[in-house]
């Protein structure tokens, strides 16, 4: 491995006749993947499957394509240990930000209420993007928010109700990926 003046590690690989340097990139997203994976992918850019197109060429609805789509669904289900006939896997561009319009966009119908669990930054794009679609409501803050946040619902002993809707549409926990967001009782 190398080092970066800014201190980021690296090492020098040789591709296909020309040294590239790679990155050991440990952020919270995307991270660095194994060589063999990386040169899996790219003969797929070059061609799949004998079709003689790259999988950037073929259709969404052609068998290469399709293949590998529902392998890929097959393989998760069976790796989270899930039972392919009651759940399904769902592959969507956009990332974790596009989930905060999705889930109202199709749970919360006119007239009704989403419940959010206010966590910090995550949870407050969420409700933000949420208002755009129906009614939100702020069933709980997180006691480690800044002070202006802070409420006594979270901590309520278990049994007692917190500030949910009658009949939400849905609750919504949004939290960071580092630690998650425990929810009791």
């Amino acid at each position: 491995p190398h080092e970066f003046p800014s201190g980021i590690l690296c090492e020098e690989v040789n591709v296909q006749g020309s040294i590239m340097r790679r990155i050991y990139n440990f952020s919270a997203g995307p991270a660095i993947l194994p060589e063999p994976v990386l040169e899996e992918a790219s003969r797929g850019v070059r061609e799949i499957d004998g079709s003689g197109m790259s999988i950037l060429e073929v259709s969404h609805r052609g068998k290469e394509y399709e293949s590998i789509h529902f392998e890929a669904k097959e393989r998760l289900l069976r790796v989270l240990g899930l039972d392919s006939t009651v759940y399904t896997a769902l592959f969507l561009g956009g990332g974790a930000s596009l989930q905060f319009a999705m889930l109202p966009m199709n749970f919360l119908k006119q007239g009704q209420t989403a419940d959010y669990v206010h966590t910090g930054e995550w949870s407050s794009k969420a409700i933000k993007e949420a208002k755009r679609f129906g009614n939100t409501n702020v069933a709980a803050l997180c006691p480690t928010l800044p002070t202006p946040f802070r409420t006594p619902l979270w901590n309520r002993p278990r049994g007692q109700a917190r500030n949910l809707s009658a009949t939400p549409s849905h609750l919504s926990p949004s939290s960071g990926t580092r630690r998650g967001t425990p929810l009791q009782g």
